[in-house]
């Protein structure tokens, strides 16, 4: 509209052009890259052990969280506790 108005030249216009062009193909870019996860085992055994990280440090202060992870405690005749998860163990490095 400012170009029409004669606001701006068309040397100016061209470069604003230019630039909101490139700014939009940057951003472009930047979104399929952030929309396409890394599916690479290496990635994911280090976001798991991340993830296993910041639960062992919360978990202490969250009992209900703990509870609904524990499938049953078995007391053994030795005075064992034997804990049953409901998930399998991860596998550690």
């Amino acid at each position: 509209m400012d170009k029409l108005g004669g606001v701006l030249d068309e040397a100016d216009f061209q470069r604003i052009h230019a630039k909101v062009k490139a700014d939009r193909a940057a951003l472009e870019q930047r979104l399929s890259q952030l929309d396409r996860p890394d599916f690479s085992p290496a990635e994911q055994a280090g976001l798991a052990k991340k993830l296993v990280e910041r639960f062992q440090e919360a978990a202490p202060a969250n009992r209900e969280l703990l509870v609904s992870l524990i499938e049953r405690v078995e007391l053994t005749a030795g005075k064992q506790v034997i804990i049953k998860f409901r998930f399998k163990q991860l596998e550690t490095d």
